[in-house]
């Protein structure tokens, strides 16, 4: 992919680079590591188009979708920082 290039949304390492080259509290990441969040954010993609059908439903306890979401969200957020082993708060 060249500069300016749209991608599919996945996370390069030139970008992961890029973000954590001049960042002393994220430490670098693996070949691995990079695959492994974008599965997270493939999933995450996946998650939040059911999320935003299950929304559209008015027939749906929409209270109950809105907790669900929410707990997808840290949960997701949870597991790219499992991964990422940030060392800062």
């Amino acid at each position: 992919m060249k500069k300016g290039e749209p991608n599919d949304g996945r996370i390069g390492a030139d970008f992961v680079e890029m973000i954590t080259k001049d960042r002393r509290d994220y430490r670098d990441l693996n070949l691995s590591e990079i695959e492994l969040i974008n599965l997270v954010e493939t999933i995450n993609a996946e998650i939040g188009y059911l999320v935003t059908q299950l929304a559209q439903n008015a027939e749906l306890d929409q209270r109950w979708i809105a907790i669900g979401k929410t707990q997808i969200q840290q949960g997701l957020m949870a597991l790219t920082r499992g991964i990422t082993q940030p060392v800062f708060f």
